[in-house]
């Protein structure tokens, strides 16, 4: 292990950007090989673990503690060649972050999950025994970054995730590859304020992969843009769960009145583009979900679904989506049904706005694909062809607006 340089006001040119630190800061260097983990008791606000071109151990690090103008990051060296972290059962663990950035980086072949970040103090936190602290009770403010990295062949199957944020506030995901997995690419576990922007998450062969994303456990305020998904076999976004109380945040009380909490609320999906899967979004104990200006192509059931699972008296049935300016194209025979709705949930909340729906399908067989649910009824497009372009793009003007290609 070895250290760059140590100085006050270091400016510190690193891939393209000049970064001002105002403390003295050190750059930790880890030659491939190395076991890194050591660093988490060293390293303070400001400082950078630099991962040498090459590949790497896996590493956990408890409570890395930057601040807000001085984050600790942890990087490749070069962004045009990532180092590689060479996962066993986990790539990269993190327990209790605290302005911490993580970028540049390839983490592969983790039989659990690629990368972790949570609000539990250490490794054994995560198997409690009767001895065990508490689990906190809110949300982590964690201000975490997690941009330009790929991860890939996590799993291959059961709910094994490439990326698991639980109990976190505040976390930003840009720019992120996502490849073969097996439960969820994405496992989102009582979240609160997560943007997740230009990430892409592709289905490979062999591998299960359930869901693109999962957003659940009393996780609030989500914003998902510009994503792109494809070849998901199953649900691709759901947005709400079923999920163990105890994974909840904050902590749902005991006296808390019947059907007074949700797997998730606040959630925006918009701008991103959809290739497959057996039902694109899926809602369950969720509430205030918005849904626009998205792409679909040849969803395989329907459009959009809920489900509603008995659970806990106090977790709330599906209420107030809203579903506008989209853009659908499907063969004939692709779907079953528009959209299917869970009969406990509150379809009469759920508003259609003009939304772009596209086929081939002969007029019949549309009609038993049936109505939209919502107390509002709005006109839809069903007899215009978008004819799109090899990007997605509408080269139809009339049907510009649409989608997530619109400006």
């Amino acid at each position: 292990m070895k250290r760059l340089w140590t100085r006050p006001f270091v400016i510190v040119a690193a891939v393209g950007h000049l970064c001002l630190h105002s403390v003295w800061a050190t750059q930790h260097l880890v030659s491939p090989g190395q076991d890194w983990q050591q660093l988490a008791d060293r390293v303070r606000p400001g400082d950078e673990i630099i991962l040498m071109p090459g590949c790497h151990r896996p590493a956990t690090l408890d409570q890395l503690q930057g601040t807000r103008g001085n984050p600790i990051t942890i990087r490749g060296l070069d962004p045009k060649r990532p180092s590689i972290i060479e996962a066993s059962r986990y790539g990269l663990v993190l327990h209790q972050p605290q302005h911490v950035v993580i970028e540049n980086i390839v983490i592969t072949g983790a039989t659990i999950c690629g990368l972790v970040a949570d609000d539990l103090a250490s490794t054994t936190a995560r198997f409690p025994t009767e001895s065990s602290p508490p689990t906190p009770r809110k949300p982590w403010r964690a201000n975490l970054v997690i941009r330009n990295i790929t991860i890939t062949n996590t799993g291959p199957q059961g709910k094994r995730h490439a990326i698991e944020l639980s109990g976190l506030q505040d976390v930003r995901i840009h720019d992120v590859h996502i490849e073969g997995w097996g439960g969820s690419g994405l496992e989102l576990i009582g979240c609160h304020g997560v943007s997740v922007e230009s990430c892409r998450f592709i289905a490979v062969q062999d591998y299960s992969q359930l869901h693109a994303i999962q957003i659940r456990a009393g996780s609030e305020r989500v914003n998902i843009t510009q994503c792109h998904f494809q070849g998901i076999a199953e649900a691709v976004v759901v947005v709400g769960g079923s999920s163990k109380l105890r994974e909840f945040r904050p902590e749902i009380p005991p006296d808390a009145d019947s059907r007074s909490h949700y797997e998730a609320r606040h959630v925006q999906l918009q701008r991103c583009t959809f290739l497959g899967g057996t039902c694109p979004i899926v809602l369950a104990h969720c509430d205030d979900t918005l849904m626009r200006n998205n792409t679909f192509i040849r969803p395989r059931h329907a459009v959009l679904c809920s489900t509603a699972e008995p659970t806990d008296h106090r977790i709330a049935p599906t209420r107030r989506a809203i579903f506008g300016g989209n853009l659908l194209v499907w063969e004939p025979g692709d779907l079953r049904r528009l959209v299917t709705i869970a009969l406990a949930d509150d379809a009469e909340s759920f508003v259609f706005e003009e939304s772009l729906w596209w086929s081939t399908e002969p007029a019949a067989q549309r009609a038993r694909l049936g109505t939209l649910p919502g107390a509002r009824q709005t006109p839809q497009i069903t007899d215009l062809d978008p004819k799109l372009d090899d990007e997605l793009r509408p080269t139809e003007p009339k049907a510009a607006y649409f989608g997530a290609k619109a400006p």
